[in-house]
């Protein structure tokens, strides 16, 4: 079971977004707030949330400023941004603060349902619309922002083609199946928007 923590000062997408999780088997709403400072108080730490979906624009304190405390309240949490707005500060900000995923709040209720199982197998949870605003910033940016949009396996098979690795060799290095690595490198793209393995490795040898 995944559970997950909202905050949210939209009133009905908070109680959409609340109604679709509770129909799923695999989902738990834990908590449910309207801004971060109504979490800081009343939040219990007997109630430790999965996920967090976080809105990025919310009264008072931030959803970006917010992330560290948030963290801190609860550590093993993956903090994934909500927002109607595709900012690519905001978008970087969240990202380098260190959330797990930024997805727009007009993706279906399904997609971001799929998205939080992804992001607890190990993957981030980032919006189609969003990932050339990432890749806009990491053109400029060092390898390091490019490993924020990845999951540790993915970088590390991103990194073995980089070097010229064939499919069947990163299998064999990292004791997956040549299948597994097809399915790895098939989210890699999506995430950094390439289309093939010479385009990844020139985005990630860029300095």
């Amino acid at each position: 079971m995944i559970s997950i923590g909202i905050i949210e000062d939209n009133k009905e997408l908070l109680s959409n977004y609340c109604e679709y999780f509770d129909l799923q088997k695999d989902f738990s709403v834990v908590f449910r707030f309207p801004d971060v400072e109504t979490f800081l108080v009343q939040y219990k730490h007997e109630t430790p949330a999965d996920i967090v979906l976080l809105d990025i624009n919310l009264p008072g304190m931030t959803g970006v400023e917010s992330i560290h405390l948030i963290r801190k309240m609860i550590p093993a949490a993956k903090i994934i941004m909500l927002t109607a707005y595709l900012e690519e500060e905001q978008i970087t900000g969240s990202l380098t603060e260190g959330a797990s995923g930024y997805l727009v709040k007009t993706n279906t209720l399904s997609f971001i349902g799929e998205s939080i199982r992804d992001t607890m197998k190990g993957g981030n949870a980032v919006s189609p619309e969003v990932t050339s605003k990432i890749v806009a910033y990491f053109n400029n940016k060092s390898v390091s922002v490019i490993r924020s949009l990845l999951s540790p396996r993915e970088f590390e098979i991103a990194l073995l083609v980089t070097e010229g690795l064939s499919y069947k060799e990163v299998a064999q290095r990292l004791n997956i199946s040549a299948q597994t690595v097809n399915q790895h490198l098939k989210k890699i793209y999506t995430k950094t928007n390439v289309n093939s393995k010479t385009e990844l490795a020139s985005r990630i040898l860029k300095k």
